[in-house]
């Protein structure tokens, strides 16, 4: 079943009030969009975390996440599942090999944008369950999260994501995940 996405989207900008003094205004957008031309992007949502309370969340939110995706893909949206670091479990998986056969497209020139710092203090690398040190957990993404292998695809790479992107002419892209915050910020697809 094809069919449109109506999003409202919300931003803020920095205006001034009848005084001259500045002050954020939120604005609001709304888009509708052909499902064809929709992608969701599923950023690390892991199997493990070196991190209980990520770990636990990761639980909560993963069988509703999957139900989301259910109706998203069946309205004629695109599924990317991107685990980060997960990549050698997917080896023989058609969806993983769907976007290394993509062909090559240029890359648009890369914009300098330098990185803000973050609004709060990462040096716990996220934690608030108190581990005080961090490994890599996870080997793949969470089991809850349904992968069709006919038509979705894996990648942690932002080349073969943004290959995708063109060749299924997506104009609007959404991001899913748990940590999106610290996971978005230093991924080369986010």
């Amino acid at each position: 079943m094809m069919s449109n996405f109506t999003f409202t989207l919300q931003h803020q900008r920095l205006g001034s009030d009848a005084n001259g003094w500045s002050q954020w205004e939120t604005c609001h957008e709304t888009r509708t969009v052909a499902a064809a031309r929709v992608a969701i992007i599923i950023c690390d949502m892991w199997d493990k975390h070196w991190s209980r309370g990520a770990a636990e969340r990761v639980d909560i939110m993963a069988p509703r996440m999957n139900q989301v995706l259910h109706v998203a893909r069946v309205r004629g949206a695109h599924i990317l599942h991107a685990p980060s670091e997960t990549m050698p479990f997917y080896a023989a998986s058609p969806a993983r090999q769907r976007m290394l056969e993509l062909p090559v497209v240029p890359l648009p020139t890369p914009k300098e944008h330098p990185a803000p710092p973050l609004p709060i203090d990462a040096s716990d690398h996220g934690s608030d369950t108190g581990e005080s040190s961090t490994f890599k957990a996870w080997s793949r993404q969470h089991a809850a999260l349904e992968i069709d292998e006919s038509r979705d695809g894996i990648s942690d790479n932002g080349e073969e994501i943004y290959r995708y992107l063109q060749q299924q002419q997506i104009q609007q892209v959404l991001i899913m995940g748990v940590h999106t915050n610290m996971c978005v910020l230093n991924r080369s697809f986010a």
